[in-house]
């Protein structure tokens, strides 16, 4: 921490007030916390790589990440983070931070299109492709928010708001359609077609 306070002193720069995280060492990092005002910049002191791995995060958002070997660096991008920077703008300024891909998607002018859109296209998703192209095929589950982890597409009103959300899964073989709030285990269908009819069903209904 006091090598942080050192640096932003030296370079002049507001980055915020700057506090630690832990004092523990867990799995080669130490930690410490800049509270910017527009969220957190944690800071990992990488032992066995020499540098810092730099966190930006929002609430319960994710904004950008990198490492880097300078400290000066580290205080500089909170100062420019504090000060207002855009997305575009931090990693313009500062190349080894990367703006995570959900940052970017939620603060487009339509993040459930933007998110389709990643899904569909990025190749990291490429395993599931089948899975998020059937479900964008329909017109009801096209107009809500999808998230997909492993194997399962969960349709929700947006990012925070997953009352009620549907998920659909691979299982054995086959896929399984749940609600948010259900009891049960939800119903098992046998084809992806059948799958994704159900859940345009759950979503589709009036108390959706």
């Amino acid at each position: 921490m006091s090598g942080l306070q050192a640096a932003a002193e030296v370079g002049g720069l507001d980055t915020g007030q700057i506090g630690t995280r832990s004092k523990a060492v867990f799995a080669g990092y130490t930690f410490a916390l800049i509270d910017t005002g527009r969220g957190s910049v944690t800071v990992s002191l990488v032992g066995s790589k020499r540098c810092f791995a730099v966190h930006i995060a929002q609430d319960w958002l994710q904004i950008a990440d990198g490492m880097t070997a300078e400290l000066s660096q580290v205080v500089e991008v909170a100062a420019h983070w504090k000060g207002g920077a855009s997305y575009d703008s931090l990693s313009a300024r500062y190349p080894f931070m990367r703006v995570t891909e959900l940052a970017r998607v939620l603060a487009s002018p339509d993040p459930i299109a933007a998110q389709w859109d990643w899904l569909r296209s990025a190749p990291e998703f490429c395993d599931d492709r089948d899975l998020v192209d059937a479900a964008h095929r329909d017109p009801v589950l096209r107009s809500y928010f999808p998230d997909l982890s492993h194997r399962s597409l969960q349709l929700s009103r947006s990012f925070t708001d997953r009352e009620g959300a549907v998920r659909i899964s691979l299982q054995d073989g086959g896929y399984r359609v749940q609600q948010s709030g259900e009891s049960s285990q939800g119903r098992e269908y046998a084809s992806l077609e059948a799958a994704v009819a159900a859940a345009s069903a759950l979503l589709g209904s009036p108390s959706a």
